[in-house]
């Protein structure tokens, strides 16, 4: 054997066996975007969009990508193919599988007027959490846009603290917030707010003492809306509820309970949010824009924020992993957002001319 090739040998096993090794570079696996519309015209749209934001990603971050035929090459070694759309208790494994950081996947809608919805999932391995948004361009002279649009929202979810926000929030909105602070700290949280022009609503009682503690708060860090979510992955194969014919009726009134809890909290969790938010607007008279969540942790030294457009029921602003240099941890958390909720969200290819190929 010539063993001055014997490197090169052993590189190439490695790249074979293994493509997903990032070297320290975050790896993004990508899925398809399953075609919902029943029209088989449609279906090149399953892979040229994910192969396109995968494009695009790297050309705005060091990262690794896989395009949909290297996933399906990766799962094949395992004796499996990529699929169209996954169980969310199915993807743990699968990103180790995949030894990705991120896995995407989603599916897509054709509308009237040469529309297109898109949504996609994003799943970070190891969080068992999953991240959904939602997105709508015009096919025939936006293409370009929704991929660059949507590369960008993965971006920011994936930076640190991760992010994403669906538009401005502009000054003058009236917000109504949630938090785990109190007193002093309360009073600099919604100062930083009212120094924006933002209008704070009372909504917490005795405002400057809350009643939500440091682990209350974490309970709102889940959100789910029709278009978009941050929820928790669930698997009920590890709990299940049995029956039988040695069952009695207090084993089926039990069930029965389990059941309506699961279809109020879990299967129509969304239609409970948007039933929740036209009560708030009621109760308000109309006069209430935003409802935020913000916790911080026991130091205050980091926090997230969580954000509802109470009118229109979705979920428009995240940031995970909140924290500052600052001398007074949560004044300088809360002057950031605030900072933040106000920027134009820019986007590096506005310049561009050119359409979907690179």
């Amino acid at each position: 054997m010539n063993y001055k090739f014997f490197p090169v040998l052993c590189a190439l096993i490695t790249t074979l066996l293994f493509p997903a090794v990032s070297h320290g570079r975050p790896v993004v696996a990508f899925g398809y975007l399953g075609n919902e519309s029943g029209q088989i015209d449609y279906n090149y749209i399953e892979t040229v969009f994910p192969a396109s934001f995968a494009s695009s990603l790297q050309s705005l971050r060091d990262i690794q990508v896989m395009k949909p035929d290297q996933v399906n090459a990766a799962l094949n070694r395992y004796g499996a193919t990529l699929r169209k759309n996954y169980k969310t208790s199915d993807l743990p494994d699968l990103a180790e599988k995949l030894q990705s950081d991120v896995f995407v996947f989603g599916k897509f809608f054709p509308l009237e007027e040469n529309r297109i919805k898109i949504v996609l999932h994003l799943y970070v391995r190891g969080s068992r959490e999953l991240f959904t948004f939602t997105d709508i361009g015009r096919m025939e002279t936006q293409i370009y846009r929704i991929v660059d649009r949507v590369s960008v929202k993965i971006v920011n979810f994936l930076g640190e603290p991760s992010r994403y926000r669906a538009a401005a929030i502009p000054s003058g909105s009236r917000i109504g917030i949630v938090s785990n602070l109190n007193g002093a700290e309360a009073n600099r949280l919604y100062m930083a707010f009212m120094k924006k022009d933002y209008r704070v609503l009372s909504i917490q009682s005795a405002d400057l003492h809350s009643r939500i503690d440091n682990e209350i708060i974490n309970k709102f860090k889940y959100i789910r809306t029709e278009n978009n979510s941050y929820r928790d992955i669930e698997d009920f194969s590890i709990s299940p509820l049995l029956t039988g014919t040695w069952a009695g009726k207090g084993h089926g009134d039990t069930l029965a309970a389990v059941k309506r809890i699961y279809n109020v909290y879990n299967r129509d969790y969304e239609k409970k949010v948007t039933s929740s938010m036209k009560r708030m607007s009621l109760a308000f008279n109309d006069g209430i824009d935003y409802l935020m969540f913000i916790g911080f942790s026991g130091s205050r030294t980091a926090a997230w924020v969580r954000c509802v457009d109470v009118r229109g029921g979705d979920f428009v602003w995240m940031e995970t992993g909140v924290i500052t240099n600052d001398v007074d941890p949560v004044e300088g958390i809360v002057n950031g957002l605030v900072h933040r909720m106000t920027d134009e969200i820019r986007n590096p290819f506005e310049s561009r001319k050119s359409g979907l190929g690179r």
